[in-house]
Order: structure tokens, then sequence, then C-alpha cells
């Protein structure tokens, strides 16, 4: 059989930010009932390509044809006119609005012009009893984690009744079970022609989830192949342009009679984390696994003096280390990289300048006033 006419197609797609290049000579087509997925190192150009395709970004080289016709899409709302849907890989959800409010934004059921509480209930659950999440319609979506706030994400573009999804990195933040939920939901749309890009640094679950791979590296498209022309040793060569141990050589084994750098005993938040215990050695990375809302986060945040350790003891270099605040544990040599960076982790009004130097202002500053020029 012949393939289906492509929804959208890409032929020589370049996309530039302050005249620097991040996409260049980008030729994709993405065809209905297909999860097409797009792989590559971080600064690839995965993210740039997926906010292309759903309008987020202005393509300003090249040509997109949506149907055949061609189109240039100046904000999202141009590209759900066509029936293309982006979940961005940040949460872009009105975080004061309940759950329904969120899914429905922009695309509630109307009676003589006004809102029908009724038909929005029904249509809510209509997507619930689709997708069998476990999600409240009055819940605050602000109230809820991150995990949840994906599955939000994906109502919303069910909602708006896409034939195109753009989903970027959407099981970063989830465990298992909900990957494999996800998984399913996937599967079912596109059993109903939904045509899905995918944009993943899973390789596995890329390769056992999509239908074709594009593997891009330094904004330039390697290949386009079914997905069972990929092995999971290709893609990392193809994305690196050499193999794997060249760039990451394997880590040194380290022995048990090292001394601990951190050791944590019977530690307590007074919330999820209860008599935790751990020691973790230089050299050492140690993965802390569990469901959502079993502690993992609530853990690391007690660690850097974002939440309160109610009892239990830390040493770090055989120091007592009892933070009170993210600053003095900074001060002590302990960082954090948050689950969310939008909410947790940057200052969205500054720039990468005034980011990056946040935690060390003391060091700019000359009478109580930040030094620009060091700071630079």
């Amino acid at each position: 059989m012949s393939p289906a006419p492509a929804i959208i197609e890409l032929v020589g797609v370049g996309k530039s930010f302050s005249g620097l290049p991040v996409l260049s000579g980008i030729d994709l087509a993405i065809e209905p009932g297909k999860v097409h997925a797009i792989v590559g190192e971080n600064g690839a150009g995965k993210s740039t390509l997926g906010k292309v395709i759903g309008g987020v970004h202005r393509h300003d080289a090249g040509q997109i044809r949506v149907d055949g016709r061609e189109v240039s899409f100046n904000r999202p709302a141009a590209a759900l006119d066509v029936g293309i849907a982006v979940m961005q890989q940040e949460i872009a959800l009105a975080r004061d609005l309940t759950v329904m409010e969120n899914t429905l934004l922009g695309r509630e059921p109307r009676r003589a012009g006004f809102i029908s509480g009724r038909q929005c209930r029904s249509r809510f659950a209509s997507l619930l009893q689709m997708t069998e999440f476990d999600l409240s319609a009055d819940d605050r979506v602000g109230d809820l984690p991150l995990a949840k706030q994906q599955q939000v994400e994906i109502l919303r573009a069910l909602a708006r009744d896409a034939r195109l999804i753009v989903m970027d990195e959407p099981t970063a933040a989830l465990p298992a079970e909900e990957v494999r939920h996800l998984h399913n939901v996937v599967r079912m749309l596109t059993a109903r022609g939904v045509a899905i890009v995918y944009v993943s640094h899973f390789l596995d679950e890329t390769l056992a989830l999509s239908d074709t791979v594009t593997v891009l590296r330094n904004g330039h498209l390697v290949a386009t192949r079914p997905a069972t022309d990929w092995t999971v040793p290709g893609l990392v060569t193809a994305m690196l342009g050499h193999s794997l141990e060249a760039n990451y050589p394997a880590l040194p084994e380290v022995g048990q009679d090292v001394p601990p750098r951190i050791s944590i005993r019977e530690l307590a938040d007074g919330d999820r984390v209860r008599d935790a215990n751990l020691d973790v050695r230089s050299g050492e990375i140690v993965g802390l696994f569990g469901l959502v809302g079993s502690g993992r986060s609530e853990l690391a945040h007690a660690l850097f003096g974002a939440s309160p350790i109610l009892h239990g003891k830390i040493l770090l270099e055989g120091q007592s280390h009892h933070p009170h605040s993210p600053s003095q544990a900074f001060h002590n040599g302990v960082a954090l990289l948050p689950e969310s960076r939008k909410d947790q982790g940057l200052c969205l009004d500054h720039s990468k300048l005034d980011n990056g130097a946040l935690n060390s202002l003391d060091r700019y500053a000359r009478l109580g006033f930040i030094d620009r020029r060091e700071k630079t």
C-alpha cells in the first residue's frame, strides 16, 4: 500500500535566532496515524523543530505545506486552526484555573453565546473516559504534581480535535506506570488517524513506540528511517557522529572503602520523607526512584535547604549539614537542579547572564551595587 498523503511537509526549513542558525535545510513529512520521533543530543534542534511545526516559532527559510498548501504560522493558534497542537516540554497551563477549565480553554461548548457548564462537564467526562486519566474536573492545576499537569496538557490537545500533536519530551517527568499509560494513549490516538511528532531523548522508549525516527545533529537532519531499521547504538552514533564510548568512557568503580561525601541518617521532613538513609561517595551517581509522591523530590529539596528537616542527621564531608535555606546549602557546596526549571530553577524575566550569576552575586558586588563588567 502507498503511504497516506502527509499532513505536513517541511522542505528546506531553517530557523535562526539572533543570526545563529538552529535548524538548517530540514526536509520532513508527517503522515496521519503514525508516530514520527525526533531524536538528537541536547542543542541538536529537536524542540525548535517541534515548535516550528506547531507554530510556536516561525520558520525563516524553506517551505511548510499542510495538506499540500504552503503555510506560514505566526502563532500557535494559526497551527491549531489547521489541526496541529503542541505539548511543550515546559508545562504551559493556567495554574489558577481548574483542570476542566484548562482542558477546554478557548474551546468551551456554548449555548446562546454563553459557556454551557453542563456541556463542558460532558465533554470533559468523555475525554477522561477516552484516556482513563485519574483527574478531577474541579482541582486547581497549580496544586497538581507535574505528572498530572502533563496529563492536563494531553487532554487540552485532545479537546482541540488535533489531527497532529507535537509531544516535546512528554515522559521526562513521568514514572514508569504513567509512561506506559501515555504510550497506550498515543497508540489509541494513532489508531484514530492522529499523527504524533514525538520529541524524546529516551531511545529505547522511542524505538518501541515510533513508526519513523528522524535524527538531528547540530541543527541538521542526519537521517530519517523506519524505527525497525534503527538500534539504540545506531541512533547514538548518528546523534553524536561517533560511538558513545568515544564521548563517554566507562566510569571507574568506586570502592566501598571510600568515605562518603554525604551521609543521610533517619532523615524526615514531616511530610513524605521518613527515615531516609543514604551514603553517596565521590565519583558515584546515585539514582532516586519511586512513584510520583514517594518523596524523591522532597528529599532533594531537604538536602538543598528548600524544605524543612524535621529530624535526622546529614553529614557533608564529615561535617554537620543542616541547611535552613538554599543559600546556606549552596555556600556549603550543594546545588539543586529542580524538576521544574520553569517554576523553581529560573527567573524567566531575566537574562541568561543574570540567571547564571544569581547564586554568586556577592562576588560581583561593590558597595552594594552589581558590577556588570565583572559579572560578564
